[in-house]
């Protein structure tokens, strides 16, 4: 971990605002790093759970795209557009409810992380001066993914995980990040 803190405060040094994304595999640590650069950097952080589509938004031509299934046209509108200014209102999708959460204000610092799968489509990549991709061996991630949610381990499996797989190949995000993690057990 100081090597990567070392990298990100060697290439932030002299800019205002320094967005770092971190994206990878489901249970790969991605949140848990996160929340490590809040604490170390306090760093402002940004889940893309929180921007998923509302249900009328999910057509089929919209979710065929690689990343499609995420709102980046709201995560730009509520979090890039305004990256410069002392704080931030925006509104969470709640995946068990299907609707958006009432306005929240998140303080900005130097430090800005877009956390999740799919924060570094190419829709999205411009906004970012740092791309950090987290993996995890096939037999740690499903216990992780069992672990966490056994109920929905089969989705995971089937659905999921083979829809991350193609949009890590097909915008070749492991291959143009700045800094690899992979977590061993």
């Amino acid at each position: 971990m100081k090597e990567l803190l070392f990298a990100i405060q060697s290439k932030a040094k002299n800019q205002k605002r320094f967005i770092i994304s971190i994206d990878g595999r489901a249970a790969s640590g991605k949140s848990t790093l996160a929340s490590y650069l809040e604490q170390e950097l306090g760093a402002a952080v940004f889940h893309m759970d929180d921007y998923f589509l509302t249900q009328e938004m999910k057509t089929n031509e919209r979710l065929a795209m690689p990343g499609g299934n995420v709102h980046y046209e709201r995560l730009e509108e509520e979090v890039f557009n305004h990256i410069e200014d002392d704080s931030i209102e925006f509104r969470k999708y709640n995946c068990t409810t299907e609707e958006l959460e009432q306005k929240s204000t998140k303080m900005l610092s130097k430090y800005i992380v877009v956390e999740g799968v799919y924060s570094q489509q190419k829709r999205l990549k411009k906004h970012y001066d740092f791309n950090i991709f987290s993996k995890v061996s096939k037999e740690e991630q499903l216990q992780r993914l069992k672990k966490r949610n056994p109920r929905l381990l089969d989705k995971f499996i089937h659905e999921w995980l083979p829809l991350e797989e193609d949009y890590f190949q097909k915008e070749d995000i492991e291959k143009n990040a700045d800094f690899r993690i992979f977590v061993v057990k």
